[in-house]
Formats: C-alpha cells, structure tokens, sequence
C-alpha cells in the first residue's frame, strides 16, 4: 500500500522489450530490496532484479495497457514512492498501486502560485470522482476540486510543484489514474446489491438502497 506522498524522483536508463513484456531499468537515489515493492509514477511494481545505481522491474502487457509506462524513454523523470511501512504516517490517502487507466490532461491554468490542472478521467471512472475527494494523478495524491462528469480539477500547490514534474505537464499529456479505493468500494457494492453494474449510481439509485430518506 502507498499514501501518494511524493518524496523522491528516479529516471529511466533502460528499457527493453522482454517475454512478452516490457524491462525497465530505474535509477533510484536509494537502496532497492529484491522482490519490495515500488509505485513508479503511480504504478506498483516488483523489483526483480539489483544494479548499482538502482533496481529492474518487468511490466506484463496488462500494465503496458493500463498505464503510461510502456511509453517511457531512457532519461524520463519518474515520481517514486516506496511501500508504507506498517509504522508510517498515512499523509496522504490510501493509494493501492493498481492503475485504473490514464486521464488526458485538457487544460493548465495558474492561479496565483497554484496550477489548477482540467483533466478527462479514463471511461467509466468518472463516477468513482466526488468533489473534495481524493485520487492518485502519475502517484500523487491530489484533493478533486470539481467533477463535471468524465472531466474534473486539481489544484498543484508550489510545494507540489517543487517536488513533481506535475508542474511541467502540458494539454495533451497523460496521466497513470487511480480513483480513491474507499469511493470505488462504495460505487461497486452499491451497484451490485442493486444489480446495475452498468448503470452508474444515481440519487435515485441509492434512495432505493435506502441510502437517502423519502421525504
């Protein structure tokens, strides 16, 4: 499990088409563990493998699919977070690792010091996105300002910024996307107790869960 609190940054030094897959080389300013567990920009991976400056990992074609990890080069900047300890502040929200797909980043804007980033989640996730909840955009947790259907905000403090390279992103660009755990149980479960896995939850949806009153 990971809190989306980024700390860290490594780089891509190799990548290469292997068993179906794909290997990737991270130069990392820390000391992997063979087989922990590592999200690279949002993305729980393995470390399979030790090198001097850094760890190697195998991304299987489910992964390449999902995320924007089959499209990185040697030299890319990619965010780090290593699992959390069972001792660790939960500073962020819980983040699983497990990429839901990418959001296209429609729009930047800066307020003030704050870059406020328009962005269109991947189909169908839209609904696990609720104003003043949380989600993981490339690993780091970032607080949804509006949600407008598929389309919702972010809003990038400095010290964001500073630490990311979030604040580089431009129209166009994508994003690994992970919704909130907590909102993805509450949406899955209430659709299958109501057989409407398909349908989406509606007021009148859970009105008839008994989840808002009549009057």
């Amino acid at each position: 499990m990971f809190t989306g609190i980024i700390e860290l940054t490594g780089s891509l030094m190799e990548a290469l088409e292997e068993r179906g897959g794909r290997a990737l080389a991270v130069r990392v300013p820390f000391k992997a563990v063979l087989g922990e567990s590592i999200a690279v920009d949002g993305a729980c991976v393995t470390v399979a493998g030790l090198f001097k400056e850094g760890f190697r990992c195998w991304l299987s074609a489910e992964t390449l699919e999902r995320t924007t990890l089959g499209g990185l080069a040697p030299g890319d900047v990619v965010h780090l977070e290593r699992a959390l300890a069972a001792d660790g502040r939960l500073g962020g929200h819980i983040v699983t690792g497990h990429i839901d797909g990418t959001a296209e980043v429609k729009e930047r804007m800066e307020q003030g010091d704050a870059l406020i980033l328009t962005l269109e989640a991947p189909a169908g996730a839209g609904k696990f996105l609720v104003p003043k909840g949380s989600v993981a955009l490339a690993g780091v947790s970032l607080t949804v300002n509006e949600v407008d259907g598929q389309r919702f905000k972010v809003s990038l403090i400095p010290f964001t910024q500073k630490l990311t390279f979030l604040d580089r992103i431009m129209p166009g660009s994508r994003l690994n996307f992970e919704a909130d755990i907590l909102s993805k149980q509450v949406v899955l479960t209430v659709e299958r107790i109501m057989g409407k896995e398909d349908g989406g939850v509606t007021e009148e949806l859970l009105r008839q869960a008994g989840f808002l009153d009549e009057g």
